[in-house]
């Protein structure tokens, strides 16, 4: 390899269509609301299950014993 080569520095240039663009930062705003509403949710989990047994916490919420226990934990 050559010397300027080797100190060669690449840089991504990425551009997108706009409409791409306007995708990207919909998933971007979908994904933090999504992040938002799942810690919501732990902690609804987390105050069901500090009032009841792990296993009878975990029916009305469709999810395993386990994995309330998972949501105590964290």
């Amino acid at each position: 390899m050559s010397p300027r080569a080797a100190a060669a520095e690449l840089v991504d240039d990425v551009r997108l269509p706009a409409d791409m663009r306007r995708r990207v930062e919909s998933y971007r705003v979908t994904r933090g609301r999504a992040g938002r509403e799942r810690k919501q949710a732990d902690a609804g989990a987390r105050r069901l299950a500090a009032k009841l047994s792990r296993r009878d916490a975990a029916e009305p919420l469709k999810i395993s014993h386990q994995r309330v226990q998972q949501l105590v934990r964290a």
